[in-house]
């Protein structure tokens, strides 16, 4: 596989560009406001709700080829528990 080569000047110039962008602030944590808390909000939610759906699946599978799915199994239990845990901590703080 070859190496791709670039010119001096393009990470300088790929650097400059990244760091005027509303994203990577935003990530970085400067200029943080109720628009990018409400992004960090959802892009937690859809990737904790990807993951538990991929570890449900995960489970499942080893299920049908016969294995116990432990591994996945207590991943679950694991996030079940903090899920309740979550919802009984932010009730009883509002």
């Amino acid at each position: 596989m070859a190496v791709r080569r670039y010119p001096r000047w393009f990470l300088a110039a790929f650097s400059l560009v990244l760091g005027r962008s509303e994203l990577v602030r935003g990530l970085r944590g400067d200029g943080r406001d109720e628009y990018w808390a409400a992004l960090d909000r959802d892009a937690s939610l859809f990737a904790g709700l990807f993951l538990i759906a991929l570890v449900i699946a995960m489970c499942c599978w080893e299920w049908a080829h016969g294995r116990s799915g432990s591994p996945y199994t207590q991943l679950g239990a694991v996030s079940g528990l903090a899920y309740i845990l979550a919802l009984v901590g932010l009730r009883l703080r509002r």
